[in-house]
């Protein structure tokens, strides 16, 4: 997960996987948006408030491909998973 993270950088994507580590179940739509509005929090939602709807639309994406975000799933495309180990690690990053 650390070559992961510093591959990526600091940044949008590396600020999604901290925000779905927050969650020890998937995180529906309403929970996420609650913490992407603002106020911000300093280290970590401050790009995901900064960024508009499409840049945040592709850094998901880009994760789902990476396989650091669990696909979209059937009939709830809006909530974002990712595998306990993943979400334990970015957790801890926190």
């Amino acid at each position: 997960m650390a070559v992961c993270a510093r591959r990526r950088g600091e940044g949008l994507e590396l600020d999604i996987l901290r925000l779905v580590s927050l969650f020890d179940r998937p995180a529906n739509k309403s929970a996420v948006n609650a913490l992407r509005w603002a106020p911000r929090i300093p280290g970590l939602t401050h790009r995901i408030v900064e960024a508009d709807d499409t840049q945040r639309m592709k850094a998901i994406v880009r994760l789902q491909r990476a396989r650091l975000l669990d696909a979209p799933r059937q009939g709830d495309p809006d909530t974002l998973n990712a595998h306990p180990l993943v979400r334990e690690y970015f957790g801890q990053q926190l």
